[in-house]
């Protein structure tokens, strides 16, 4: 059977996408070799936590042996961060003063694997201004929670309660009156921790205080949107579990990137605080499944947790191109979903036969009720409509719904003079 060049070909990117899913780095070499933002001789070493390692004295931690092994093979270093939750993942990030002495550490006793450390974004937003009312990518905020089924678990009286759901991204303003206001156990925002603080960008040091207050990004808040607004507010929007706790944990500075070390320390502390779900919008390109924060994010959703990882916005290296740490095996990629509906303002003219006047824009027109229509023209040949000032015999306009047709001068030559005869309300027809 002859199958289309088509279904030929996406049985073949299936075919090579399962494939790669299953390949494992450690196969080839046991320092991960990714692509994209490495920070200069800073390395996660993996270690065993094993008690039968062969050079491991008695009493001695993992981290001893570690260190042990690095003096006795007289290799500099300088130690930023230890990780240590036994079945997930034990192991320190390091300086080596000379990165060629990672391969004077490979094949030490303990040493499971070493990752170069990564920087991390929070995916860049796909800004696009939209054409037509046909366009699929047009936002509704209710009409997703049906595409996804949150509707149904609605209806069945289903919010989120019990749930303890972990964010890791820009930090939450609490303060925010959708999300409580408020922090601390009994509020919505039921607790977090700030890693970084305001002023950390991914190559600073950071400087970490319990309270995951952000005031100058937002991202974080507007995941915490997505999951816990409360309903009944003026937006008419409803968090997807806008019962469930809420915890923050702020891996971002106000501005700039995360290092991988950071990553990990959250994810390791939502796990030993009995998060359900931890959530992350960040990623960067690298097609490998065993970054250093890819390997946590699995173990934590092997362990039976559920971590969710945005896809990213990388489309654009390729079809299927997902970013990393939402590239990690076990963990959930979240991409975005098409919505079924449109928010679009509608106006009918009463005394003709005509279809309803869709309005398409940004944001919806001011005005509601029924008002006289002004026609500035009603000679379809004039190109120049309004674009001089309307004479003395113009009636107060400020009641009115004022057609104008586009025409050969600049739009805000025309608003300025609509506004010289008092218009509040300035609707343009384009040409057709």
């Amino acid at each position: 059977m002859k199958l289309p060049l088509t279904a030929s070909l996406l049985l073949c990117a299936a075919a090579t996408a399962a494939q790669a899913a299953k390949f494992s780095l450690a196969d080839v070499q046991r320092v991960t070799n990714v692509a994209g933002a490495s920070v200069g001789n800073k390395f996660i070493v993996e270690v065993s936590d094993a008690a039968n390692i062969p050079t491991k004295r008695d009493g001695e931690t993992a981290h001893q042996l570690l260190y042990r092994t690095l003096e006795e093979r007289k290799i500099s270093y300088d130690v930023h961060d230890e990780f240590n939750v036994p079945g997930i993942f034990v192991g320190a990030s390091l300086t080596l003063t000379d990165s060629k002495d990672v391969a004077n550490l490979l094949g030490a006793p303990g040493v499971l694997f070493i990752h170069p450390v990564r920087t991390y974004s929070r995916p860049v937003p796909v800004a696009s201004k939209k054409a037509s009312p046909g366009d699929a990518g047009l936002p509704d905020p209710e009409s997703t929670h049906i595409d996804t089924g949150v509707s149904k678990l609605h209806a069945q009286g289903i919010f989120g309660k019990g749930v303890k759901i972990g964010i890791l991204d820009t930090g939450v303003d609490y303060t925010h009156p959708f999300l409580g206001p408020g922090f601390g156990p009994g509020h919505k925002i039921a607790g977090g921790y700030d890693f970084v603080g305001d002023a950390y960008t991914g190559s600073n040091t950071p400087v970490p205080d319990p309270d995951p207050l952000d005031q100058c990004a937002g991202h974080g808040t507007h995941v915490a949107g997505i999951i816990g607004a409360n309903p009944g507010n003026p937006f008419n929007i409803s968090g997807v579990a806008y019962e469930a706790s809420i915890y923050a944990y702020r891996i971002f500075g106000c501005t700039g990137v995360v290092q991988d070390p950071v990553i990990i320390q959250a994810l390791l502390m939502g796990y030993n605080a009995g998060m359900d779900i931890l959530t992350m919008s960040l990623g960067g390109p690298d097609g490998w499944t065993e970054g250093a924060a890819s390997v946590v994010s699995s173990r934590i959703s092997s362990a039976g947790r559920i971590v969710t990882i945005a896809a990213g916005n990388d489309g654009a290296s390729g079809s299927w191109y997902t970013s990393s740490p939402g590239n990690s095996i076990t963990s959930i990629s979240v991409a975005s979903s098409e919505n079924t509906l449109l928010p679009l303002q509608t106006l009918q003219v009463t005394g003709v036969t005509h279809a309803p006047i869709v309005y398409f824009d940004s944001l919806p027109l001011p005005v509601t009720g029924t008002r006289p229509l002004y026609v500035i023209s009603n000679d379809t040949t004039v190109v120049d409509d309004a674009c001089n000032p309307l004479p003395a015999s113009t009636p107060d306009l400020s009641k009115f719904v004022v057609l104008v047709r586009r025409g050969t001068c600049n739009f805000v030559r025309l608003l300025l003079l609509r506004v010289a005869r008092w218009v509040e309300r300035l609707m343009r027809g384009r040409r057709s």
